[in-house]
């Protein structure tokens, strides 16, 4: 299997003076909207609902800003929390995500409708005005945009509001989290119901208005939730937050403001796609675009996945990411994870221009385990992996000929898929190869060096019990004798041509044979016989085969090798022999 590639002049100019420019780092913060929700119970009898929204927010997340600028996943979960809470602390929370008191709308644009509050009107007076109306159009030319993108061109529903046609309300507003660019809230009415059609309001931070850049970015981030709750707004929070990431950048066509969080998601593959840590949601973006990137010929994959989440009520992401890769072209979730990790090690230096458009400005990665010698056995951790997450081994070639076995073994709790990665020598091509687990989670991956500069392993792990996480282990060793171990090759002159015969003392994975031909050492070896010679297969006892090359001439000396062909599709070469046929020579 060769990878799929997508290549635009679009993307690469874009992406390509990226490398040298500087994003600011943000110290990572182990935050999740799990979390806000803890703190939120716990300190709800204290609170009071007469509170303003920033007073309220200040109090449950705490002094530090957010690690992360969008706010929607705090929003959210607060949301879908209420049906559960108590009668107090539900009124706290329908104070903390009540539409904004505000003036009148001052700007109607690309079916937004722009309103200030509080304190955020002082930041349209005076001087500053001209700036900040400027910044407002400009964001909405570009929100424009993007639902053109993705409403005509890419097929998503446009974002819900409170009835067809009806523009969508963007408040400028103080009321956010600290560090928070902007949030999406859904409005219920009545305001104690929870209906899956309820309208969306987005509010951005004044702060902005002093930079259009980011103004754009956040309008269009929280654009990108409101219309995936078009779709369904009880899917997974992490998932909600990358897909929003996926449409933004698809959008913008700009992945420098997560740029961090998506080294960091590289890093940290056996932490779960779905992890609910604020800046690995993020990161997961990266996971969103692929499924887009990797198969441009099937269309959005991002939107078809969220078509299949719409036909059933709540959070059925599993389920409907293997619909809808089974329509596709009978891939599962394993695979596509396993691809999407075999993605993340063509960063940096690595980019090929076959993976990522992107590719070369994000860090490089590295594998969780390398083996350069044998025996060896991992992982050198702990080997557990959470649910839709991953672990990649890398093997370097050892001493001597012949090739490599891996044994690999993981428990009964999920589904394990492994994806092979064979590297060529001096600029080879790239192969890949899934490599079979049978219901026990056992698989061998066997394969000779000859050709190879190194291999990788992607194992994925899919928990089929929730959120279980699941455990493996693996051996490997040299194996000098694979694919075969060759007694010998002769070549003898006959009155029919060359009479080529060789014996083999063991055969492993081998399928058939290549006999080659020239009248140089070193170049210009052709193939000589028409249809592959059917080898042994798996077998220690000893075997002979002969072939006979009418096509060679008398008085002329010949070099010949073989090629051992695996099940696997590797070519083992054997040394080289010649012979000179006299001139003498009988042809009949």
């Amino acid at each position: 299997m060769r990878f799929r590639t997508r290549s635009t002049l679009f993307w690469a100019v874009a992406f390509c003076w990226l490398a040298w420019t500087g994003v600011r780092a943000e110290a990572p913060t182990e935050r999740s909207a799990a979390d806000i929700v803890r703190s939120f119970r716990s300190l709800a009898p204290t609170l009071s609902a007469q509170q303003s929204p920033i007073e309220l927010w200040g109090h449950i997340v705490g002094p530090d800003p957010l690690p992360v600028r969008c706010a929607t996943p705090l929003s959210l979960a607060l949301h879908l929390e209420r049906p559960h809470l108590s009668s107090h602390a539900r009124s706290v929370a329908r104070s903390l995500l009540a539409t904004p008191q505000s003036s009148d709308p001052f700007i109607l644009a690309e079916g937004l409708e722009w309103r200030t509050v509080r304190d955020a009107r002082r930041a349209l007076s005076g001087s500053f005005q001209p700036t900040a109306t400027e910044a407002i159009e400009l964001a909405s030319l570009e929100a424009g945009r993007a639902l053109a993108l993705w409403v005509d061109v890419m097929g998503w529903l446009p974002p819900v509001t409170a009835s067809s046609g009806a523009p969508l309300t963007v408040y400028i507003s103080a009321d956010l989290p600290a560090g928070a660019d902007g949030m999406a809230l859904l409005v219920s009415e009545p305001e104690h119901t929870f209906e899956e059609d309820a309208a969306a309001v987005i509010l951005l931070s004044p702060r902005l208005l002093r930079h259009p850049e980011r103004l754009q970015q956040a309008l269009i981030h929280q654009l990108a939730h409101t219309v995936l709750w078009s779709y369904s707004h009880r899917e997974a929070l992490p998932w909600q937050e990358a897909s929003a990431v996926a449409l933004e950048v698809e959008a913008r066509r700009d992945v420098r403001p997560y740029l961090d969080h998506f080294n960091e998601r590289l890093q940290r593959r056996s932490t779960s796609l779905l992890s609910d840590d604020l800046r690995l949601s993020q990161g997961s973006g990266l996971w969103a675009l692929f499924l887009d990137l990797s198969r441009p010929v099937s269309g959005p994959i991002l939107r078809r996945l969220w078509e299949e989440l719409a036909a059933v009520p709540g959070d059925n992401l599993a389920e409907a990411a293997e619909s809808t890769f089974a329509a596709l072209d009978r891939s599962d979730l394993g695979s596509e994870i396993t691809t999407y990790l075999a993605w993340g090690m063509f960063t940096a230096n690595d980019d090929d221009g076959r993976h990522f458009p992107f590719a070369e400005t994000l860090a490089p990665t590295q594998a969780d385990t390398v083996h350069a010698s044998y025996p060896a056995q991992g992982p050198a951790g702990s080997g557990v992996l959470e649910p839709w997450s991953g672990h990649v081994i890398r093997l370097l070639p050892g001493a001597g000929p012949g090739g490599t076995r891996l044994e690999f073994q993981g428990d009964d709790r999920g589904r394990w898929t492994l994806l092979a990665l064979f590297e060529g020598r001096n600029g080879g091509p790239l192969y890949s190869a899934e490599i079979p687990v049978d219901s026990d989670g056992r698989a061998t991956l066997t394969f000779p060096w000859q050709a190879i500069s190194r291999a990788s392993l992607a194992v994925a792990y899919v928990s089929a019990r929730g959120s279980e996480a699941g455990t493996f282990s693996y051996s490997v060793w040299h194996d000098p004798a694979y694919p075969y171990e060759l007694a010998g090759l002769q070549a003898e002159p006959s009155p029919a041509g060359v009479v080529l015969n060789w014996i083999t003392q063991s055969e492993s994975d081998l399928a058939a044979w290549n006999l080659y031909r020239s009248r140089s050492p070193l170049t210009g070896y052709v193939r000589i016989n028409q249809v592959p010679i059917l080898a042994g297969g798996d077998t220690m006892e000893s075997l002979r085969y002969v072939y006979r090359d009418g096509n060679a001439e008398p008085g002329r000396k010949y070099y010949y090798y073989l090629e051992g062909l695996t099940i696997g599709g590797f070519a083992e070469r054997s040394p080289g022999i010649s012979i000179r046929i006299p001139e003498s020579a009988q042809r009949h």
